[in-house]
């Protein structure tokens, strides 16, 4: 299997975890919160592109 272009670093590992977390919420039809945990993901996998600039 092809590795993704993200390290394994408490950074990306955060983005993964709240991003599950959305899905989740998602899944329980719990959009406002859900909404909010994919902007805190999307934005932490950001923050960690720009890192590895």
């Amino acid at each position: 299997m092809a590795k993704s272009g993200l390290r394994q670093d408490p950074q990306s590992t955060a983005a993964a975890t709240v991003l599950k977390r959305a899905v989740e919420l998602d899944s329980e039809s719990r959009y406002p919160q859900a909404l909010v945990c994919y902007q805190e993901g999307i934005d932490l996998l950001l923050q960690v592109l720009k890192g590895e600039q």
